[in-house]
């Protein structure tokens, strides 16, 4: 049967890409979490095709009030600057070929036949971005996701962020501990929550591997009679224990030997404001490659960045 097209972008774009925002935004841990701290705002790129945010690059200097002179001190040195970077594209495709006209005879038919691949497709987009929020990769076009690995470094491995260097700006540097491939102990969970304290604020969450995830649940049970669990996410289906207050979960895409101590308070996701919703665009089936394929395709289009670096932490090549 011919396609009406019209009506299928109609229904798909009243029906299921909300669904597939949502889910975008509950099945990604981090996204739900920074969404329900209201650290997802949206914003547009300039002229350049930059996003500008200010950060933190250092601290301000306090001064004693001079009543004699009534001297007012400014500091001169540039306690806020700003970071820059591009959005990040993800998308996900579906077609409607010549074949599936043959044999799709019906619209509900049609519609069932989406609505399984539109769900797909969208898993298969949570998985990528997921994946990338661990680990940077390289792309060919366009513009990378800046992760977790790349956020919390101390510059060894990225010396510059955002366009910023991690020598020029201390609080761009995070603190690493590189535990050489040896074993996780109790006091490596206790010095890094510790190094990146400030005041009463440290890390969040802790995000790591299973291996990882089951040697330090075993450490903190050796010193308390049970584990802790933060019950929001435990809701969620997540097991999880706390060290220090802040949950540790685990996840396949967390690198090897990798625990990621996470201060959300200083993790911002950004998107792009020209979505049709929450960073996220559909463009409805239009007929390409010679009108015998119909594609339908969903874009993702934002960027995490963290505002002080400094608040965040990990610990590299440690054994379980």
């Amino acid at each position: 049967m011919a396609f009406n097209l019209h009506d299928i972008n109609a229904t798909v774009r009243e029906k299921f890409f909300p669904v597939a925002v949502d889910n975008v935004f509950t099945n990604i841990l981090l996204f739900y979490r920074l969404l329900k701290r209201n650290k997802v705002k949206i914003d547009g790129a300039g002229r350049d095709g930059y996003v500008v945010q200010p950060i933190i690059a250092g601290k301000y200097p306090i001064f004693s009030h001079d009543n004699k002179f009534g001297k007012i001190n400014v500091p001169t040195n540039q306690i806020m600057t700003y970071a820059k970077f591009r959005f990040a594209t993800l998308y996900g495709a579906l077609a409607l070929t010549r074949e599936d006209e043959n044999i799709l005879t019906s619209d509900a038919a049609v519609l069932d036949t989406i609505k399984v691949r539109f769900s797909t497709m969208v898993t298969s987009l949570i998985e990528t971005i997921e994946r990338k929020l661990f680990i940077q990769e390289a792309v060919t076009e366009g513009y990378p996701i800046d992760s977790l690995e790349k956020i919390i470094d101390n510059g060894d491995m990225y010396p510059e962020y955002a366009g910023l260097s991690r020598i020029e700006f201390p609080e761009w540097k995070s603190y690493v501990m590189n535990k050489n491939k040896t074993s996780l102990t109790y006091s490596d969970l206790s010095n890094v929550i510790s190094k990146i304290q400030l005041g009463t604020e440290s890390a969040t969450i802790v995000l790591t591997t299973d291996a990882l995830w089951t040697a330090a649940n075993n450490l903190i049970m050796e010193k308390q009679r049970y584990a802790l669990q933060d019950d929001s996410i435990a809701n969620l289906g997540i097991n999880n224990f706390k060290i220090f207050n802040a949950p540790c979960v685990k996840s396949p895409y967390v690198p090897a030997d990798t625990m990621y101590f996470i201060n959300e308070n200083y993790l911002q996701l950004v998107l792009k404001q020209q979505a049709d919703e929450r960073g996220m665009t559909m463009e409805g089936y239009t007929k390409i490659d010679l009108a015998t394929v119909k594609a339908l395709q969903v874009f993702f289009d934002g960027q995490l960045y963290s505002s002080s670096p400094r608040m965040h932490g990990k610990i590299i090549n440690a054994l379980p």
